[in-house]
């Protein structure tokens, strides 16, 4: 196995090697000193670079070419235009030793064209030139075999001085002997968090420059491409109130439905890290974020929620995890390669060594296209046919090496998978996208590992973390997952909430603040209720009830579980989640039933229906109980039904007397 910093070594071993190929490249000055670090380029490359605004890529058959300059200023008028055609690269290390000046290949056809004959038009100039496949002839440039050419572009004064030049290349590749192995562009788009700590979405003027480039980006093109959108962003330019950004989501909207996006965590964060602080669960909490604002704000567009597309080391553990929320394939781009170890080229599709999560497909941007991509300037056409053409000299190299279209995926993104230049980019797509050989595609969960591929060593453990937000996030998140079974299901506080905790899982400067005001939220909100009832109660017989007074100086309705416990009375029923009307007092009666006479502690406590966090402090209340019972009862009625005789027996003398009266006076 190599570690990515070997297969480095190995490449930059390779670019030396190149240097040794006498019959083929002529040695430079920085050759011949031994080396590429502290050497210098050709003399030619020192002169001011020619713009290129279009040229020919691929040559099928014999073509006379146009290729569209920017020439230097001050190239005088009288100066001639050459073209010199080298001999074609033997492979990928000597071509980066090439395109990188580092190596200068024999000259083997040469057109000069005098600048009068070039077509001026808005500060570019055309010259057309002929190339041909079939045989060599007088003033055209003779591609005799397939492969890719480098070409050199001089501006050149009457005396010979070289005032402006170019490198370029060209391919030459017929298509039905092709062997065509899939290639793959990302293109992202990320910026840092809108949300800000105070709950409020806050847009930068460089953030909607971006959205406005990837839209753009995207309306220009019709090769597949595997796009990807940071959801959080999404959902600040959907909500915005802010003049045209309605229009900049409607247009990243419109240029969004007709592909497919891999699924992003809400906001970037290290995956990583956050299980290695045992915050497995907010990785969940950020997909289902992610998922739930395209459902809401672009219902239209097919996500891949099994391709993740990984910025940051991946371990074991972290992989594991992947697995286990449906990923299948998993995509590193060239940050995400730190500590790896691959068994093979990294452009070959492999699967993470071991057992445990062997069904999940590796794939692996090109570091090398990637560092290019960065640092594409203001010559795009010239960089995305370099890029181009790299990508079709690694597809010789692993095809020539037994590679196929089974286990060949070639990617090609920036650094950071983000867009970098869209004009760079989208000419390498389109010159992708018609070169034999290459099936450009989407990366998608159709890559299958099957265990006879070469295997990609991830560490066992991730040494990162979140640092000092860490205890804070770890805490705010138990509160959180408590304290929201307090709100109706349908109160957006629960999801802002979610929310400003995905942001602080970034780490980033305003984590600190999110985590505090967070806490700061769901403490008000536990002490929007009190529990209003008098310390002592009294009960004449041992059936009764307790009567709760619970006050919610909240806006909204808030739910809180009543539970009531006693050692020496047997309550009526189970913790009841009782409903807490906005801004008033509710009534809450509790039966039960005393099993003797006396005073005994009642404990009230109110919780969270989840019944994890105390929203009141537990109270006591002194029952006292009175009740007659047992031989009391008996003497009671009995004393009660002689009373009741004694009245009876007394109203019928008393009503048989009157009616003797009565009868006396009549006679």
């Amino acid at each position: 196995m190599r570690t990515a910093r070997g297969a480095r070594r190995n490449a930059f071993a390779g670019v030396l090697a190149a240097f040794a190929l006498a019959a083929f490249v002529v040695p430079t000055a920085e050759a011949s000193a031994g080396g590429r670090p502290g050497g210098r380029a050709p003399r030619a490359f020192e002169a001011t670079p020619i713009g290129i605004v279009s040229q020919p890529f691929h040559v099928l058959t014999p073509v006379n070419a146009r290729f569209t300059l920017r020439l230097p200023a001050g190239v005088p008028t009288n100066a001639t235009v050459r073209f010199s055609l080298h001999r074609k690269v033997a492979n990928r290390d000597s071509f980066r030793a090439i395109a990188d000046h580092f190596a200068e290949p024999a000259v083997i056809d040469q057109v000069s064209v005098p600048l009068r004959r070039g077509v001026r038009d808005a500060g570019t100039t055309s010259f057309d030139v002929l190339i041909n496949t079939a045989q060599s002839s007088r003033n055209d440039l003779y591609l005799a075999q397939e492969g890719i050419y480098p070409l050199t572009i001089d501006a050149v004064t009457t005396g010979g001085e070289v005032v402006g030049t170019t490198l370029t290349f060209l391919h030459r590749r017929a298509i039905d002997t092709a062997t065509a192995v899939p290639a793959s562009v990302v293109a992202a788009l990320t910026a840092p968090p809108s949300l800000v700590p105070d709950g409020v979405f806050s847009l930068l003027n460089s953030t909607r420059a971006n959205v406005r480039a990837f839209t753009d980006f995207l309306a220009s093109i019709t090769e597949p491409v595997t796009a990807q959108v940071q959801p959080e962003l999404l959902e600040a330019l959907a909500t915005s109130t802010e003049l045209g950004d309605a229009e900049l989501f409607a247009s990243l909207r419109a240029a969004l439905t007709r592909r497919r996006v891999a699924l992003a965590p809400w906001v970037p964060a290290d995956i990583g890290a956050l299980v290695h602080d045992g915050l497995a669960t907010q990785v969940t909490d950020l997909l289902t974020l992610s998922m739930d604002t395209f459902a809401t704000y672009l219902p239209g567009v097919v996500l891949q929620p099994d391709v993740w597309v990984a910025r940051d080391p991946l371990d074991d553990a972290s992989l594991a995890l992947l697995r286990n929320l449906g990923v299948t394939t998993v995509l590193l781009l060239p940050a995400a390669g730190t500590g790896v170890e691959r068994e093979a080229d990294s452009s070959l599709l492999s699967r993470p060594a071991g057992t445990s999560n062997a069904s999940i497909a590796v794939l692996s941007a090109d570091e090398a296209m990637a560092t290019t991509l960065d640092g594409a300037g203001d010559d795009p056409v010239r960089i995305g046919y370099r890029i181009a053409a790299e990508a079709i000299a690694l597809r010789d190299d692993l095809v020539a090496a037994g590679g196929s279209a089974g286990n060949v995926r070639i990617i090609i993104s920036s650094s950071s998978g983000d867009l970098v230049d869209g004009a760079t980019l989208r000419t390498a797509l389109r010159a992708l996208a018609s070169a034999p050989g290459i099936d450009l595609r989407e990366v998608t969960n159709a890559d299958t590992v099957n265990g006879t591929e070469p295997a990609t060593v991830f560490p066992p453990g991730a040494e990162r973390s979140l640092g000092g937000v860490k205890n804070g996030l770890v805490q705010a998140r138990r509160e959180y997952e408590a304290v929201i079974s307090m709100l109706p299901e349908a109160d957006p506080r629960s999801v802002l909430w979610a929310e400003q905790l995905a942001v602080a899982s970034t780490g980033g400067e305003s984590a600190p603040a999110q985590v505090d005001g967070v806490r700061s939220e769901l403490r008000r909100l536990t002490g929007a209720v009190s529990l209003a009832t008098a310390p002592d109660i009294t009960l004449s017989s041992r059936n009764g009830s307790i009567r709760l007074q619970l006050r919610n100086d909240e806006a909204t309705t808030l739910y809180v579980r009543v539970s009531v416990s006693s050692p020496k009375i047997t309550i009526g029923s189970r913790a009841d989640v009782v409903e807490l009307l906005p801004g008033g007092t509710t009534d809450v009666k509790v039966p039960l039933r005393a099993r003797s006479n006396g005073s005994f502690p009642v404990t009230v406590r109110i919780t969270t229906p989840s019944g994890r966090v105390q929203v009141v402090p537990p109270t006591v209340i002194t029952a006292s109980v009175r009740a007659v019972t047992g031989l009391g009862q008996v003497v009671s009625v009995t004393l009660l039904l002689m009373l009741v005789a004694w009245w009876w027996n007394s109203w019928r003398k008393r009503r048989a007397e009157a009616a003797q009266e009565g009868t006396v006076s009549g006679q």
